[in-house]
């Protein structure tokens, strides 16, 4: 089944809602843990969804718990159609996993091609990623704030799709705490059998 909106379960509005209006455009709906569903993307098929009037300023968190099939080229969990919109989450390598935004970047040695859970906290100077619990970057990005959201895709500044499962994407206006950290990671590990 075909994913036309993606819509906030968490009760607090941030993101009421994303969308997919083009049908070719939209990610599938699919069983991926025994108790739960995401979103499969086809390889190729520029499938994405997006929501845009955001107003979200830094500090902010992104978590996502995804996989790809390739990590051969760009590929983006999440990302923005104008550069600077949003901090862009991407495999840029082989064996990389990077943060644009602002002209900053971070990245981390990691195989996108496992099932992991990434939490980006956009901070500034203090901004980081981590993947399963574990913090793989740290450093400089831009400080802009997040005015739209590509799940999925990224246009700008360098455009990539995700080619395989985005099972869960949760967006925070703040920086995650320490106890909110480890309470993500542990419930993706119980959810989704991640590491």
């Amino acid at each position: 089944m075909a994913v036309a909106q993606w819509n906030d379960k968490s009760g607090k509005g941030v993101i009421p809602s994303i969308a997919q209006e083009v049908a070719s455009r939209r990610p599938a709906h699919a069983p991926l843990a025994p108790n739960a569903a995401g979103l499969v993307f086809a390889a190729g098929s520029g499938q994405r969804l997006y929501t845009s009037g955001l107003n979200i300023p830094q500090p902010y968190s992104i978590f996502a718990v995804a996989k790809c099939s390739s990590q051969a080229s760009v590929r983006a969990i999440i990302g923005s159609n104008t550069s600077g919109a949003c901090a862009v989450l991407y495999a840029n390598t082989a064996s990389t996993m990077a943060v644009t935004l602002g002209g900053g970047q971070i990245a981390g040695t990691v195989d996108a091609t496992a099932l992991h859970a990434y939490l980006l906290i956009a901070n500034g100077a203090s901004s980081s990623l981590w993947v399963d619990g574990v913090q793989v970057a740290t450093g400089t990005l831009g400080t802009n704030a997040m005015t739209e959201l590509y799940v999925g895709a990224s246009i700008a500044p360098s455009g990539g799709f995700w080619d395989q499962y985005i099972d869960e994407v949760m967006v925070f206006a703040g920086a995650v705490s320490a106890d909110e950290m480890l309470s993500l990671f542990a419930r993706s590990r119980v959810r989704w059998n991640s590491p």
